[in-house]
């Protein structure tokens, strides 16, 4: 009954990310992060360190990525912002961007802000970073296949994070990540008497799915031409 209930569960989660927690269970397995005491703390901290290291460039290109769609699209007054944590400061001096302590004010490491686009055209620009997410997930599996955890932990941050942002946006407040699941969840099934706000959230929850849904379905579609064109080769 108890392996029926967690099998129902892992069916559930799987569902609302697009098969991303079956990712994350793979990475956990492949690593031994659960079954040895000893290399789950050393790896949890490989993993940390990866993405921490990660972050800086990382968030770089998704707010160039955010303010190259404005561009693309004809917004005027771009401006990118950047915290000092991940050099913001720094990097104000040789690019287009401004340097700000965001983390405890804004509770982000950076933003991209713009003007004069319609709403199709803001949503298309919000939506450009998670086109990396494809990319993510090809070095995330790669980090496994080689186990190589610091990879692994590259792959997680580019693939997972958009899915974890856009799920965290379902309630809008950033600084609360675990509740904004919560509430997000808690609209959609419990209070379906305001339907803009059912209709985001569901917008939202389906966005996150379905990107991750799509981009793995691609990298493995990807991975299986370039397997048979190997074999073909060999032959």
């Amino acid at each position: 009954m108890r392996e029926k209930a967690v099998k129902s569960l892992e069916n559930i989660l799987n569902v609302v990310t697009g098969t991303a927690y079956s990712d994350i269970k793979e990475v956990c397995r492949e690593f031994e992060i659960f079954s040895d005491k000893k290399k789950c703390i050393r790896n949890i901290a490989k993993l940390g360190f990866s993405v921490g290291i990660s972050i800086p460039p990382y968030v770089l290109v998704h707010e160039f990525m955010h303010a190259g769609a404005a561009k693309l699209l004809g917004a005027d007054k771009i401006k990118i912002s950047l915290d000092n944590s991940v050099g913001g400061g720094l990097l104000e001096k040789f690019m287009p961007v401004q340097g700000e302590n965001l983390l405890f004010e804004e509770k982000c490491f950076g933003y991209c802000d713009w003007r004069g686009l319609n709403k199709v055209e803001e949503t298309l620009t919000l939506y450009a970073p998670y086109l990396l997410t494809p990319i993510g997930i090809s070095i995330m599996y790669a980090g496994i296949r080689k186990k190589n955890i610091y990879l692994t932990g590259v792959g997680m941050l580019v693939g997972i994070k958009p899915l974890l942002d856009l799920g965290f946006r379902a309630s809008f407040d950033l600084s609360q990540f675990g509740m904004n699941i919560y509430y997000g969840l808690s609209n959609y099934f419990f209070f379906p008497e305001n339907p803009g706000e059912v209709t985001r959230i569901a917008c939202m929850l389906g966005t996150m799915a379905g990107t991750y849904y799509v981009s793995k379905k691609i990298v493995k579609g990807v991975g299986r031409g370039f397997e048979r064109l190997r074999i073909k080769n060999k032959q």
